[in-house]
């Protein structure tokens, strides 16, 4: 029987896109991880952008007994995206980790966040050991371009920027949640009835819808990469469809100037869409976007190509590290409060 694995989640999802679905019950009884807990996932996610990505999560946050899914399904040709679960450890304790590609843009990040969050559970057991959250908890990690403006402080190259609120336009969110027709006026009143519906809103002049990413999450992502000696900016995001709508640098300029948007990126309101799905079935879905910047606008850099890859390297790098520590963080407080110890062993 393929597809077997158990779904934790209320929201739907369409087709099988992943390995999530499409592994059966006899292959995911033979994986680590998985076996423990009936093929379900666990409730701690790196979303990247591609299967590079995934690999370089693993060396960089340095996850240990990785398990490597799309492997196992590649040879029948289904589940096309890449996702891998290793322990992440440090001094506190440890902690299982899901990384997983969305592909680039908001049509993808929806159908495979919308897919794999499905089979993660808020009570995972690995390797003897195991861990209680209160919900699910997502953080994106990818570039962005950020975006500079005369008289404000500048942002470069390799700076880390973590998201404390999402905007944008997407055509992903309007179909989903309106309707067919992007022109149609009761297409903006479905997609604002429902937006506002689940808790988020728009900018103050209405030209926008605004989703804050989760205080909790933002917190831990503060605190990892303080800990880490990380320096780490902080301020809005933008997402976009279109890859090259940042040829209209004076339009993005204006969105650092009228609204705090830092950087632009292409996938994150696509994640708030579906974290406000998750608020309406009454499940908690944290999220958090930690990006490092790769370009300017405006541009202009004379830097050294080499130098500026070099750099990339290095920034994704820790925004990885920031990333899985604030996971790990955001882990470990809900175990506090609730009086159980970190990761505690079955055995105990």
């Amino acid at each position: 029987m393929v597809g077997s694995m158990q779904q934790t989640s209320h929201i739907a999802f369409t087709g099988r896109h992943t390995a999530a679905s499409c592994l059966s019950d006899q292959e995911w009884a033979g994986l680590p991880y998985l076996a423990e807990n009936q093929g379900q996932l666990p409730p701690l996610v790196i979303a990247v952008d591609d299967r590079r990505w995934v690999s370089a999560a693993i060396e960089e946050i340095g996850l240990l007994r990785p398990v490597f899914l799309h492997g196992e399904v590649e040879g029948r040709r289904v589940g096309g995206v890449d996702m891998a679960i290793g322990t992440y450890c440090w001094q506190e304790g440890e902690c299982p980790i899901l990384v997983v590609e969305t592909q680039i843009g908001m049509p993808a990040s929806e159908i495979v966040l919308r897919e794999v969050l499905t089979y993660c559970s808020s009570h995972y057991h690995w390797f003897g050991r195991t861990l209680r959250t209160n919900g699910l908890t997502v953080i994106r990690v990818g570039t962005a371009t950020g975006i500079n403006a005369p008289g404000l402080p500048p942002l470069n190259r390799g700076d880390i920027v973590c998201g404390t609120r999402g905007m944008g336009w997407s055509g992903t969110l309007l179909q989903s949640l309106g309707g067919l027709d992007f022109f149609a006026p009761e297409t903006l009143d479905s997609f604002q009835g429902r937006w506002n519906a689940m808790g988020f809103g728009f900018t103050p002049d209405m030209r926008f819808p605004l989703a804050p990413c989760s205080p909790a999450t933002i917190v831990s992502i503060n605190t990892a990469a303080s800990d880490l000696e990380i320096p780490l900016r902080r301020g809005g995001n933008f997402s976009i469809d279109s890859f090259y709508c940042e040829a209209d640098t004076a339009a993005l300029i204006e969105l650092r100037r009228k609204y705090g948007v830092l950087t632009f990126e292409m996938e994150q309101m696509a994640l708030m869409g579906i974290s406000g799905l998750y608020a309406q079935a009454g499940q908690v879905l944290h999220t958090g976007i930690v990006s490092s910047i790769t370009g300017l606008i405006p541009s202009g850099s004379d830097s050294d190509a080499a130098v500026d890859s070099e750099l990339e390297v290095r920034s994704r790098g820790d925004a990885l590290r920031i990333a899985a520590r604030a996971l790990a963080l955001s882990a470990m407080m809900e175990q506090d409060e609730d009086g159980s110890d970190f990761a505690e062993s079955d055995t105990d």
